[in-house]
């Protein structure tokens, strides 16, 4: 038994060559969950299958889960939008194996992984860059797009108002000196009017 979790691609099955995207995009999130998650590269792998398969599905390697790096990643793509982006743009950029037209296999720079059970057959750069960007588009509209006022951010809790009246209270100076506290520097000796405080 171990953790994982995994991003339905179905809805783009009908795209050409959609196993060696998925299988692309794939090692893509392997390749920059290290950039995300505390881990080794080590501790992530993904299904390798790349016919008939119908998800993009990354477990942790560690019996039981123990490293818990998939459900890291996990938050993390369902938090925000950086690990697809920057999966996407590793397979639409690798500096190695960009500029070598006809071949879209990737490369040990971008999308080629020493553990992978298929020996890196079945990878498409190009299609898996297809693939994540609609996979980005999918989730940036449904997932990643929230309304601003329901937003958590602009909900009055106990702690926002605490800090509030804290932050009122710590700007003023006034106030602040009654109770023998300075904001931003210490209070001296001198600040007393009483000039002999020294024994000069």
């Amino acid at each position: 038994d171990t953790n994982a979790f995994w991003l339905e691609t179905q809805m783009w099955s009908d795209m050409a060559n959609f196993g060696h995207a998925n299988h692309a995009l794939s090692h893509a999130l392997l390749a920059v969950a290290p950039l995300f998650v505390p881990g080794a590269s080590t501790d992530l792998d993904c299904d390798h299958s790349f016919i008939n398969c119908s998800r993009i599905l990354i477990f942790d390697l560690s019996p039981g889960g123990g490293s818990r790096c998939s459900e890291q990643l996990f938050k993390k793509i369902m938090r925000n939008s950086d690990v697809l982006t920057a999966a996407v743009d590793l397979l639409s950029q690798c500096a190695s194996c960009n500029a070598d037209e006809g071949y879209t296999g990737g490369c040990p720079s971008c999308i080629h992984d020493s553990r992978c059970l298929k020996f890196n057959e079945g990878l498409s750069r190009h299609d898996g860059f297809v693939l994540g960007k609609q996979l980005l588009a999918f989730m940036k509209g449904r997932l990643y797009h929230k309304d601003p006022s329901t937003s958590e951010s602009n909900v009055e809790t106990p702690r926002k108002c605490a800090r509030t009246v804290a932050r009122t209270n710590a700007g003023d100076l006034v106030q602040a000196r009654s109770r023998h506290i300075v904001v931003g520097r210490p209070s001296w000796p001198t600040d007393n009017a009483d000039e002999n405080f020294f024994g000069s």
